[in-house]
């Protein structure tokens, strides 16, 4: 390969030019390694262990020949696992790729060779692959909670957060020391849901680090998370305190205080905003956070205006291809219209009476599902799923696909292929085993709308509760969030309102198609009259009401959901028509989803 001094030859092998003279041996990192005098000047066992293995085989002891050819050739090997490294970090990936591969293929007992073409696999997403190198490595090396770690974060690429939580809490089993490993389980632990345990690391990781600012800000967002907005809004300005130009931690910040003309933090961020390029990444998380600041001031004009900026400059940030998700829901409503013709039961499975009942939570996501999910968990039957991806997952197992896309057209185009008694017994096996028999299970993931003809399908049992908004509450409720990485429609009023059209007409097509298996829940509705609407609910679900599961500020368990850190608060309609405070910067908004017949047109 380019740059490597070393003979081409195979390693099993003892051709070669025999032009070198033995010297002697000298110890280097522990291991014995023969130094040799040739035609090729002074060399050691890094070059090559045709001439390690001609030479040693004059050694005295021939016993010895095998145990230092071995050391040889495994020094060799890692010497190619720097090379992977060095390929990785200079976006190499192919020549990273090679490289490990080989090394897996001449060493398929080396731990750390599996380890390494493992993270060139997940480069690529190539996360199937990539769970079968780090299952090995963990087997051959049970003590490295590197590996495990790792292992957690390929099984979350692939959407399989059940054992992602287990390999991950399988590394914390192991005592892990590094910084760095701590800080990476912290996130993987707190994307399931397990903050006590994310908070105990990222605790451990201050102890020798206490003014590492991500330690400190990753450490205030699960505190958000759990909803201890105090202490989160001490952690936010504990990163201020010693990274003030942190720009999340200013966001961060803006979202857990109670803000006033007596309590703000504007001058500051502002302070700092004149000193950033409107274009940097920094400054987009800044222009939400004046947004905030500015709203709670009632200073809405200047609010609008810092929003309207950080989601455009975010938007040209984004490589999107804006036609996608139509040419997607056109898919599946082709299937969905031959699923409706066909009368088949292939999907139902004896297994259904044994695994919990699942209750799917669907809407745009700002709708307002968490609302019915805790209102939901307030029965003892009800077990919490949360933003859960365990259906796309199954759908993905079984076609084969391990991408890390929810839906993509590729996958839109080959549902015809599911085997629909396979997936049902798959997802009702999953939820067994993180559950339990019997009961209820909710899986409150907004985009699992699009997967609601095959839910219906495949679940004879399931329940499938819809959320419905009103569309400029529900679009500009997207819009003033700042969702890093997830939703790239919603940073631009034209393009959301065109993906919220495209949501609606979907849905109305599922509800000629399933008339009696969806249940419609207007969110206006929900917050006005929450008996009745939660009665309806629970019906609906075969669920037993009592007047008591009306407030979901009773269920205390914590949401990690954007804007959603006042969960526990009673139910209010404080947002409803939200949207007007802002009608003159938000027409293009409202002409689109005029257009379509969905709101009125002024």
């Amino acid at each position: 390969m380019p740059g490597d001094a070393t003979s081409s030859a195979d390693p099993g092998t003892l051709a070669g030019p025999q032009t070198a003279e033995y010297v002697g041996q000298v110890p280097v990192r522990g291991i014995v390694e023969p130094v040799w005098h040739g035609s090729n000047g002074v060399g050691r066992g890094s070059a090559g262990t045709m001439r390690a293995a001609m030479l040693l085989s004059w050694l005295p002891h021939p016993a010895a020949f095998g145990v230092l050819v071995e050391h040889i050739a495994e020094l060799r090997a890692r010497r190619d696992l720097k090379r992977t490294k060095f390929y990785l970090d200079a976006n190499n990936l192919a020549a990273a790729l090679a490289v490990a591969e080989s090394c897996v293929a001449r060493f398929p007992r080396l731990p750390e060779a599996r380890y390494w073409f493992a993270m060139a696999l997940l480069a690529g997403g190539r996360y199937r692959e990539a769970i079968a190198q780090l299952e090995e490595a963990s087997r051959l090396d049970p003590a490295r909670p590197g590996y495990f770690a790792a292992l957690a974060r390929a099984q979350m690429g692939c959407g399989d957060h059940h054992l992602a939580m287990a390999s991950a809490m399988r590394a914390v089993a192991l005592n892990p020391v590094k910084i760095p490993l701590l800080e990476a389980l912290a996130r993987i632990l707190q994307r399931g849901g397990e903050y006590e345990q994310a908070l105990l690391l990222l605790d451990q990781a201050l102890l020798s680090e206490p003014s590492a600012p991500e330690l400190l800000l990753s450490r205030a967002f699960v505190l958000r998370a759990q909803g201890r907005l105090p202490e989160a809004e001490a952690g936010f300005e504990k990163v201020l305190a010693v990274a003030p130009e942190n720009a999340r931690a200013h966001w961060g910040l803006a979202q857990v205080s109670s803000l006033g003309p007596n309590h703000n933090h504007l001058a500051r961020i502002e302070a700092r905003a004149s000193q950033l390029d409107d274009s940097t990444l920094d400054r987009v998380w800044l222009d939400y956070a004046r947004y905030l600041e500015l709203e709670a001031l009632g200073r809405d004009q200047e609010a609008i205006a810092a929003l309207l900026r950080g989601a455009g400059q975010y938007r040209r940030s984004l490589a999107l291809d804006a036609e996608a998700n139509a040419r997607i829901f056109s898919r599946m409503r082709g299937w969905q219209q031959v699923w409706e013709r066909q009368t088949d039961k292939v999907h139902a499975a004896a297994a259904a009476d044994a695994a919990p009942t699942p209750i799917f939570i669907i809407g745009m996501p700002r709708a307002g599902g968490t609302l019915i999910e805790r209102m939901l968990g307030n029965h003892p039957d009800v077990r919490h799923g949360g933003e859960r991806h365990d259906f796309a997952w199954c759908v993905k197992q079984d076609l084969a696909i391990q991408r890390e896309d929810f839906l993509d057209e590729e996958l839109a185009g080959r549902l015809g292929e599911l085997d629909w008694a396979a997936l049902a017994r798959r997802y009702r096996q999953r939820l067994t085993e993180q559950f339990g028999p019997g009961g209820f299970v909710t899986e409150k993931l907004p985009a699992n709308y699009i997967y609601a003809g095959v839910i219906a399908r495949a679940l004879p049992e399931a329940r499938i509760v819809h959320i419905v908004r009103d569309p400029l509450d529900n679009c500009f409720s997207l819009f003033r969030q700042m969702y890093s990485g997830v939703n790239p429609f919603s940073f631009d009023q034209v393009e959301l309102a065109r993906h919220y059209v495209a949501y609606e007409e979907w849905m109305r097509h599922l509800a000629t198609g399933l008339p009696d298996r969806m249940l419609n829940v207007r969110y206006e509705q929900l917050v006005a009259m929450p008996a009745l609407v939660g009665r309806a609910i629970y019906r609906f679900c075969g669920l037993q009401w009592s007047d008591q599961f009306a407030d979901p500020s009773r269920n205390l368990r914590p949401v990690a959901v954007p804007g959603s850190v006042r969960v526990d608060e009673p139910l209010h309609a404080r947002f409803v028509g939200r949207w007007r405070r802002y009608e003159d910067a938000l027409q293009d908004m409202q002409r689109v989803l005029a257009g379509a017949g969905l709101v009125r047109s002024n």
